[in-house]
């Protein structure tokens, strides 16, 4: 029996959200080429901090992280992750 193989990335990525809108948890995905102290934070739509979903070093890899908005309002939200050198910021929409 072959054992899969997995791929690992080449390059750092943070992935559009899914499902976007959503409500009340959404999938974040992102990848890591090299082990690096990696962040994630959600931001609301005047830049206030609302929450740290990772702040440690991550291993080489798929990641993937549930953010549950149950307790927030409706609107627009800003995902930011820093690793490494790397720095991306993707929109996401809470509908309730």
């Amino acid at each position: 029996i072959d054992k899969p193989v997995e791929i690992l990335p080449i390059k750092y990525s943070l992935e559009y959200p899914y499902p976007n809108p959503f409500n009340p948890t959404t999938l974040i995905s992102f990848s890591i080429p090299k082990k690096s102290q990696t962040s994630l934070k959600i931001y609301d739509i005047t830049g206030n901090l609302i929450s740290t979903l990772l702040n440690q070093p991550m291993n080489v890899g798929h990641h993937q992280i549930e953010w549950n908005g149950e307790n927030l309002s409706s609107g627009t939200y800003f995902i930011r992750i820093n690793s490494g050198e790397f720095s991306d910021v993707k929109k996401v929409v809470l509908v309730k």
